[in-house]
């Protein structure tokens, strides 16, 4: 059988209900676990139950273990979350599929599944959207979340709460943007012959802010570009100022 036909799911691919102690997490699985991301999708499972199943092969080995993630870790270990937290009773559906040739067919399968599941931005910022609404409501009628408004907003669609905050400082900026407003920076230069706001603690609070959310967007650019030095460097530093400042981010 062919990559293609697996992907695509053939008659030989069977559905079936398992218990979390039958089925391992797959050594070849090269994708970084985001703990964010685990916590959201537990937290998605307790309110809604699990809306697809994993995607496995069956292959008996000496661990006790009888099938193989190919796709779905995630999910697997959101479920073994909430077992452990005794809010699931640890059984599971899966889709078996055939084994599969090789190695690298395995990571070719691995890399196809999880390319279905990524997210563009543009998603991000619209599931971003949809959870702020979905906070504003539950304040609405005054079942507002405990703990602070960007960590709840992350937990729905899985990623941290300060993540939360650089992505609304964008949706924010197209806004702008769209309507025509100026940034901060080129309205207040363009006053400055006219009446100048007087300036509050609120403005100091929003520039710590501002300074934080740039630290972390250096960082996603040492990244990007591979600068194992500056990485480090800028992580100790945004640490520093995120544990002396943490009263007021």
């Amino acid at each position: 059988m062919s990559l293609a036909d697996t992907l695509r799911g053939s008659s030989s691919s069977r559905k079936r209900t398992v218990n979390v102690v039958e089925v391992r997490i797959n050594p070849l699985n090269f994708y970084p676990m985001s703990e964010d991301l685990i916590n959201s999708l537990a937290y998605s499972i307790n309110q809604f139950g699990v809306l697809s199943n994993l995607v496995v092969y069956e292959d008996d080995l000496s661990d006790g273990k009888k099938y193989t993630i190919v796709g779905g870790e995630t999910r697997f270990r959101a479920i073994c979350k909430l077992v452990e937290e005794e809010k699931h009773d640890g059984f599971i559906d899966i889709t078996v599929v055939p084994k599969p040739a090789n190695q690298q067919e395995e990571i070719e399968l691995i890399r196809e599944d999880n390319k279905q599941r990524e997210k563009t931005k543009e998603v991000r910022l619209a599931e971003l959207a949809s959870a702020s609404r979905t906070y504003e409501y539950l304040k609405s009628i005054n079942q507002t979340p405990p703990g602070k408004r960007r960590d709840f907003i992350g937990l729905l669609v899985g990623i941290s709460g300060r993540y939360v905050d650089i992505l609304e400082d964008e949706i924010n900026s197209r806004t702008e943007s769209s309507n025509g407003v100026q940034s901060d920076d080129s309205s207040e230069s363009s006053n400055s012959t006219s009446t100048t706001r007087q300036k509050t603690e609120q403005d100091v609070l929003k520039k710590i802010r501002q300074i934080s959310k740039q630290l972390d967007k250096a960082i996603e650019l040492a990244i990007e570009v591979g600068s194992s030095t500056a990485i480090g460097k800028l992580e100790d530093v945004r640490d520093y100022y995120n544990r002396e400042l943490s009263e007021y981010l």
